[in-house]
């Protein structure tokens, strides 16, 4: 039987790949992905739909951080699978917005070096010692490289 890192997505390690931790969204995702997308005067209507999409697309948000990458899944009804080597990442940016401060939540935005891959990690528990922990990782990947 081969080693996976989630069974769930699908997620097969890498050679000589350690999960270092994985996370997920707190409970205020659902009221953050409801409130962030819930802005125009038209949307309004449409909260309790999106509500029930942010509930649902719960379940198909987790990440991982290994020792050569951070992976990332989100998705409404299927799910897409995201990883950013940490030899690549440039930037692990922390956001509190408006919205974050409402609910008293915080998310992470990871850059990688061409600024065409992101990552964002919504709503999570303890985000700066989770960016500190993606920043030693990534640092000690590029000193070993």
């Amino acid at each position: 039987m081969q080693n996976v890192i989630d069974a769930n997505f699908g997620i097969l390690p890498m050679e000589n790949e350690i999960v270092l931790s994985s996370f997920h969204p707190n409970s205020k995702f659902v009221k953050y992905q409801t409130f962030k997308n819930a802005w125009h005067p038209f949307v309004i209507i449409a909260i309790p739909l999106i509500a029930f999409l942010a509930k649902y697309s719960f379940k198909n948000h987790r990440y991982w951080l290994t020792n050569k990458r951070l992976i990332a899944s989100s998705g409404v009804i299927g799910f897409t699978v995201k990883s950013i080597p940490l030899e690549k990442i440039a930037d692990v940016q922390l956001n509190k917005t408006w919205i974050h401060n409402i609910l008293n939540t915080t998310s992470l935005t990871i850059s990688d070096v061409s600024g065409n891959g992101n990552i964002s990690i919504i709503s999570i528990d303890n985000a700066p010692q989770i960016q500190l922990q993606i920043l030693d990782a990534a640092n000690k990947a590029k000193n070993l490289s």
